[in-house]
């Protein structure tokens, strides 16, 4: 299957939260990144905004798609709706430049996924997610777990690569975020167990 490597910010931890900025990255090299401009902005607290919205750069209205080297690059700002058809789009583009179904790939993705659900499919279930994403994400955290590794390692410091340090960039920027799950899972994918003798089963 053809790897989408995603990320997002939204207004909380809680079951009403809303989308903020959405980040995703294939195997393929193309990218897409989106700011919301319907987000539920009574939901923002002081963290959010200082650590999140303050770090938002796009102009409502904003729509960018630019080819490099056969690669799709999309920028938004705009509604749900609008970056809804947009990403269904790219993520359709994806699908058919592999031939293969898309399996994403997500950080502590409970609230991640069920938002990208949401947005997919325009508020109905995952049963009307396209039949070209495959069903099941891979949760990073539990990817680590299983690994022995700490679940709440340092991303940066598991993959040894800091976007944040080579773009100037800050964390908790979704297309910053989604590069280095993808530099994560790459780690990931040449990792080796420890020896099965000195595992301890319980």
């Amino acid at each position: 299957m053809t790897g989408i490597y995603m990320d997002s910010e939204f207004t909380g931890l809680h079951r009403n939260t809303s989308l903020i900025s959405i980040g995703l990255v294939s195997d393929t090299g193309s990218s897409f990144y989106a700011e919301f401009t319907d987000y539920d902005k009574s939901q923002v607290d002081g963290w959010i905004q200082e650590n999140v919205i303050s770090h938002l750069s796009l102009e409502p209205g904003t729509w960018k798609r630019d080819e490099i080297n056969g690669s799709t690059i999309v920028t938004a700002c705009d509604n749900s709706s609008n970056i809804r058809s947009r990403l269904l789009k790219w993520l359709e583009n994806e699908w058919v430049l592999t031939d293969r179904k898309l399996q994403f790939f997500v950080d502590c993705y409970a609230y991640d996924w069920v938002l990208l659900v949401d947005l997919l499919t325009g508020g109905k279930s995952a049963l009307d997610m396209p039949e070209y994403i495959y069903y099941i994400p891979i949760d990073l955290s539990t990817v680590l777990w299983s690994m022995m590794e700490d679940p709440d390692i340092g991303r940066e410091e598991f993959c040894s690569w800091n976007y944040h340090e080579k773009d100037n960039s800050v964390k908790h920027s979704a297309y910053g975020d989604a590069l280095v799950i993808e530099k994560c899972f790459d780690r990931i994918k040449r990792y080796k167990l420890p020896n099965k003798s000195s595992l301890i089963y319980i």
